[in-house]
Order: C-alpha cells, then structure tokens, then sequence
C-alpha cells in the first residue's frame, strides 16, 4: 500500500465503502475479474490489495486509480471530476458521481434531457427513462445499464457533453436556474415551439437594471455582434431566446452561456429598487471589482484613488505587456515614465515599439469606454459605479467643448465637475489625462503645471504684480518681458495654461525654477517678504543703507552708484570710466583719450563702454530691473530717484531750472544738488553731464549686452497654449 497517496488516502478511507467499483471507471476485464474476487465498492478493493499485494495481477491496475482517487481526496470526499481529469476522462461505465450532479435527483428535475442538451445520445436516454436531468443524474449514481440505440459513438458524445456540463457548472458558467430556462422540461415539437417557450421563461428585472447597456455583461467581442443585432440594452438581451441568439453570426454556446450566466448573475444581484449589489455580481460571474474596496469618494478622494485603482487594474491583467504599460508607463509621473522602447525591449521576447504602442492604444481605448460608458467589451474588470460616475460627469461636462481645449480648461472644467482642490488634481492629473485623452502624454505638458505649488494660484493681486525684473533671475527677466511675461502673476498664468514651461527654454526653466524662491519668501499670511526673499537668496542690498533725507542722498550718489557698478558691472570698465569720467564736473572730468591712457585701452572703446554702462544704469535704476544688476536697490534710493525723474521731466530737460526744482521740492540748497547733478543727467540722458543747457532723455533702447541664443525651435511651440485632446472621451460618444 505504500505507492496510495498517504496524504488523501485517510479521507478516501472514511468514504469508500459508498463508492461502487463502477465509479473508477476502469477497463470492463479489470472490473469484471475484480468482481470475481467478491469486489463491489472501494473499500473493499483497498481491502483485497492490502491482503493480496501484487499476488493478484489486477492489483497493479487498482494500485494507479486508487493513487489517482486518494490525492483527489478531502475530508468531503473526492473530487470526482478532479478524478475524471486525471484519467484523461475514460469512461466505461454509465456509472458515476459528481459533487455538482449531487444536488439533482427526482425531485429536482432541473432541466430536460433531449436532443438540445444532450445531442442524439438525449433522446436515447429520454426514451428510456431518463427524460430530466434529475433522473439522469440519479440513475447514473446507481447506474444505467444498456440503453437501447445508445452505441459507442453516442455514448462517448453522451461522456463529452456531461463532462462539459459539470466543467460548466463548476467554472459558474452554468447554473440550475439557467439549465431550465435553456432546456425547459416538458416541451417537445419543433424548435420553433421550444424556442416560444424559452422566450416566455423570461428575467425579471427592475425598468433599472433593464436599461443598462449590455457592456456590463462582459460578452467580450461578440458584444459588438450584439448590438449590430439590434440588443443595446439588457432588457432587450434578456428577452431574446437563445435560438434567436444562436442564429446571429459568430455567435457560439459558449458564449451563450457566458451571456446567461451574466443575466442570471445581475437578475440575482439586483433588489425590489433596482439597486444592483456589484460585488455580489462580480463575484458570480468572477470578474475582479475596482476599486477593491468600497469607499464613499468626494472629489479629492476620487483623484487619489485612480491611482491606486490602475494599479489594481494592473494586477488583474494576464498580458506582461499590458502590466508594465500600467507599471512602468501609466502609473508613473511624466519624467519617470518609460519609454515605449523601454517597455518592448524589457520583455523576455521582446516587441516592438509599434506593438506597444497599439497595445497601450487597445488598453486606454477599453478603459475609457467602461468608465464613461459601462462598455467592458474588451476589458475583464468591473468599476464600482461611485468611481466610474466621477469619469463620466467630466465626460458630460465637456460634451459641449471643443475636440480640443487649453490646459487650463482642462483643469478649471475638472475642479468644478469634480469639487476636488486644485492642488491635489493637479497632483494626479497626468493619470487622470491619459484617461481624458487616450494617450500617455509627454513630459513637456505636465511637468511644470502639476508641480505648480497651489501657494501660487493664491497669491495677493499684489504679489502677483511683482515685476519679474525685481526677482534676480538675470537676463531670464528681459527675455520674458519681450514675450509678454512682466509680473510674477504673468509667469503663473502662463505655466498654468500651458503655454510656457521648462521645455521651452533656459530662460523658461531659469524663472520657474525661482518660484520656489518666491515660496520660500512668503510670511505667515502668504505675502511676499522681500526682505525675507533677499535673505533666503543672498543677495546684497545696495547702497549699503538708506540715506536719511535728500541731502545725503546727493552727497553719497556718486559713490553709491560706483558701488552698485562695483557689485556686477555691465562691461569690465564700467566702475572704473565712472568713477574717472562720468561722475565728475566738466572741471575735474577726464578727457576720453585720457580715460583711455590711464586703463591702457582706447578712446572709442571707452566711449562705447561708458555708452553701454549709462544704458545699464538707466535700465537699472529707473528700469527697476535688479535682475540685471544681481543686486537689489534699497526703497528709498529709488523712491528718490523716482522724484528724480520726474523733476526732470518737469523742467523739460533743463539742467538749470532741473537744479533748482530739484532743490525746491527736497527742501535743500541748489548747492547740496550740485555733487550729484553729473550722476543724474549722465544716467537720466546717457551723456556725461556738461555745461547747463537743455538735455534729452535716454530713449528707451534694448540692452546691449549680448544675450544667449534662446530655443528657437521650443519657443516657437510655446507660443500658443498646448492643447489637450480629449479623445478619450470623443470616441465613447
């Protein structure tokens, strides 16, 4: 006895003696010399090989189906289909059971037995009796002798279409309630009159669940055929006979019984209301619920949970390929995600991209259509409705929209469809966008308006008025004022609709980069500190302090602005052509070949330098472009300076008269004016000062410092917002 699996042969013990020999099915010379030996059941066959051994040449045959018997075994008994398997279904003997036979007998008829269930071999039996599935059932348990005209070939059709029946009703294809609507008892005549009756065996469901659309049945790719047929609803599904469904193209028993199953499973599922209990429904016809749990969702809950529901979706998934989208492409952030490449030449036989490509494209495309439209076609998973709402009121609420709309749209339309903060849907939107669109969208779209800090949405009307020329970001400052960009607020706008971003170019990622800066900068109430922002950037304030009144801001400008010069100067003699040249009376000014013999160069460079270095000053100082400067100008200096130009304005450009108002509206003495008057008409003209006379304002001119070439190509796609196409939702209406 030692080859008997020990581990189920105490199970098989404690039952063999209700087990014929029959059952085993073995060779019928193997049975019938086993009967000469007094053998009727299988404990009495384990008993006779414990006492014979291999004495008796039968023992080795019932040494291998008892093997196969006992590691089927349980403490229920065995599993006889389990048993059948294992023996490759040879059958001889109208002589068995089942665990999904036992329940039918008698007095559970089920369903007929005739031609429609059992092909010829049906008619044979319910000629001889056994005209319900019940009987059939019982009397193969005692077993059925020879029925006449049931030959060899009816018997092994009789074999295949009981083992696909009990295959059937143990995968849940197949139910007792749906054998009797598929096979009624009592019905005989033609196939049109069975077929009348099974149309009269109608499901009963609520006007609700009726209108569903047959998506939800899971009917694969005959759902397609389905509604070409003209069956959109589940209520139009249900009240066909399955004659009439097995007439239309394509259309198998397979999946007849995959559609009954379903409505049978949605029928159980519903109530009286016609609320449908989804995980009753999913888990009769086995097919995974997302989310896994069921969870009351506001809007912010919900932009969470699609990712953890993806990911979920992509554990259910049998196709590697069709993980790692969901892994590696989908779930990740835009700048981790692989690349279509990526994910063909990872697989252990790999693709090509283009394979991917369709493959993603089939995925998005299936996914779209079951959230916004209970269409699971092509997709073996179910979406809890509370998830599956939230996609299709966005799906409404841009129904009306153009094919495609702004970024920004995109988001104002979601946070007001979906109530969910700003900040957290932009956290998530780049899954919740390759949903909306259909395809997993690049970097360049997402990367900076998802990590737009929502601090900077709510920004004070002030702050958002802030000059970009006074945040020190360089020459980043000019080059988006000449592209419309002057405020912080201008920069916030256009990150947020998408038309600017890291990609478009190194001025771009130099200004969006400083936000953080600008973050860093904001006190307990959300204001902009700029103390607290030159502090956290470490730049010098200049002068070094304030002056105390206007007397001693004439007093100390010169030596002031040689500072600021000092500090980032626009050409390399700047300071040093001011401090010789430019701040000085006529009386005490170098020549231009003097200038140029002391610094060892010559005139004409020392003109244009102190040309360039007056332009950099006025753009500077009256500019208010410290971004320029790399240093920032403390508020009274300007603010005085401010006065400054306007009193020149007022006396029309007259030294003189500009003198004397100067001192007339700060209260001090024309002689108190007169150190400073080189430095301001020399920054407010461009020329060095002269003798008194009338003076022109330095026209407004572009700075001449030589500026990086920008990226002209990325430039010029941002110059517009960047479209989001919602092909997604476009093409499941």
């Amino acid at each position: 006895m030692t080859s008997i699996k020990l581990t189920g042969f105490p199970f098989l013990i404690a039952h063999a003696a209700k087990y014929p020999l029959e059952y085993l099915q073995m060779p019928t010379g193997t049975k019938d010399a086993l009967h000469q030996y007094g053998i009727s059941n299988v404990e009495d066959l384990i008993h006779f090989i414990g006492t014979q051994g291999h004495s008796v040449a039968e023992c080795q045959q019932a040494l291998v189906v008892l093997d196969a018997l006992a590691e089927v075994s349980t403490p229920t008994g065995p599993d006889w289909y389990a048993y059948w398997e294992a023996r490759d279904f040879e059958f001889h003997d109208m002589c068995l059971t089942c665990q999904e036979l036992e329940a039918f007998d008698n007095d559970t008829p089920v369903c007929a037995v005739d031609r429609d269930s059992f092909a010829n071999a049906g008619a044979m039996l319910a000629r001889a009796g056994y005209d319900t599935l019940g009987k059939l059932a019982e009397g193969l348990r005692s077993g059925i002798a020879d029925v006449p005209g049931m030959g060899g070939k009816k018997r092994a059709d009789f074999f295949r279409k009981l083992v696909q029946l009990v295959n059937d009703l143990r995968e849940g294809q197949l139910s007792s309630e749906l054998l009797a609507l598929r096979f009624p008892i009592g019905v005989s005549g033609s196939a049109e009159a069975r077929n009348a009756v099974k149309e009269r065996a109608t499901y009963e469901f609520h006007e609700q669940t009726s209108n569903f659309g047959i998506g939800i049945l899971h009917a694969g790719t005959k759902t397609k055929t389905l509604k070409t047929a003209g069956y959109g609803s589940v209520g139009e599904l249900a009240a066909a006979g399955s004659d009439t469904l097995l007439a239309l193209p394509g259309m198998g028993r397979s999946t007849l019984r995959k559609i009954e199953k379903a409505l049978q499973s949605l029928q159980e599922a519903q109530d009286k209301d016609g609320n449908v209990d989804w995980d009753r429904y999913c888990a009769a016809i086995d097919i995974p619920l997302l989310p896994v749990e069921s969870l009351a969702l506001d809007g912010n809950s919900f932009a969470a949970m699609v990712g953890i529901t993806l990911g979920q979706l992509g554990q259910t998934l049998h196709d590697p390929v069709l993980q790692k989208i969901i892994a590696d492409r989908i779930s990740k952030p835009p700048h981790q995600r692989a690349t279509l490449e990526d994910i063909g030449s990872s697989l252990p036989e790999p693709i090509t991209r283009e394979r991917v490509r369709q493959k993603e494209a089939k995925l998005l495309e299936a996914l779209a259509a079951a959230l916004v439209n209970d269409d699971y076609a092509h997709l073996d998973v179910h979406f809890r409705p509370e998830f599956a709402d939230y996609w299709k009121r966005a799906a409404a609420n841009f129904a009306d929209a153009e094919e495609d709309i702004t970024f920004a749209a995109l988001v104002d339309g979601l946070v007001e469809t979906w109530g969910a903060d700003r900040a957290i849907l932009l956290e998530h939107l780049p899954l919740i966008a390759t949903v909306i669109t259909g395809e997993v969208m690049a970097t360049s779209v997402f990367g900076d308006a998802t990590r737009l800090d929502p601090r900077l949405l709510t920004l004070s009307e002030a702050d958002r008025n802030i000059p970009l020329r006074h945040l020190q970001i360089g020459r980043a400052a000019r080059a988006l004022r000449q592209r419309g960009l002057d405020t912080i607020g201008d920069l916030i706008s256009a990150i947020r609709q998408g038309t600017v971003s890291r990609a478009s170019g190194a001025h771009y990622r130099t200004a969006i980069a400083h936000l953080d800066h600008v973050l860093a900068s904001l006190d307990e109430d959300q204001h902009f500190d700029r103390k607290t922002y030159l502090k956290t950037i470490g730049v010098r304030a200049l002068p070094e302090d304030d002056p105390s009144g206007p007397r001693e801001f004439m007093r100390d400008l010169a030596a002031n602005v040689s500072d600021i010069l000092a500090a980032n100067p626009p050409r390399m003699r700047s300071r040093e052509i001011f401090v010789l040249r430019t701040a000085r009376s006529m009386a005490t000014r170098l020549t231009m070949e003097k200038t140029a013999e002391v610094l060892d160069t010559y005139g004409p460079s020392v003109k244009r330098e102190e040309t360039d270095t007056l332009a950099w000053l006025n753009e500077v100082i009256l500019g208010g472009d410290q971004a320029l400067a790399g240093i920032a100008l403390r508020p009274v200096f300007v603010r005085i300076w401010y006065r400054i130009n306007e009193v020149f304005d007022e006396a029309n450009g007259d030294a003189e008269l500009f003198q004397r108002y100067l001192a007339a509206t700060f209260g001090i003495d024309e002689g108190d004016v007169e150190p400073a008057m080189p430095t301001m008409i020399a920054v407010l003209t461009g020329y060095p000062y002269g003798r008194l006379g009338r003076y022109t304002r330095m026209a407004a001119a572009p700075i001449v410092e030589e500026e990086e070439p920008f990226e002209t190509e990325e430039v010029a796609e941002a110059t517009s917002p960047i479209r989001i196409k919602l092909k997604g939702f476009r093409r499941t209406h």
